[in-house]
């Protein structure tokens, strides 16, 4: 998110997700990334986790979506 916030395009929760999960995973870190949706009302959202924990987004919101496959971890 720091690193966003100086980035002069567009960078919202798909792009810094997929950025933390790279680096996290150059790392050696069990990382996954999560896409998920809420139907109603609608919502999608990209953010990473490492042992089904979010490292980058507050647990109480990830728990309204329902997520797809992943991918690492």
């Amino acid at each position: 998110a720091l690193a966003a916030a100086f980035y002069p395009r567009r960078a919202l929760c798909l792009e810094q997700s997929l950025t933390l999960y790279v680096m996290l995973r150059k790392a050696g870190a069990p990382a996954a990334l999560r896409i998920g949706v809420r139907p109603v009302p609608f919502a999608a959202h990209a953010w990473v986790e490492i042992d089904g924990q979010a490292v980058n987004e507050p647990q109480d919101f990830i728990t309204q979506l329902v997520p797809f496959p992943g991918l690492g971890g």
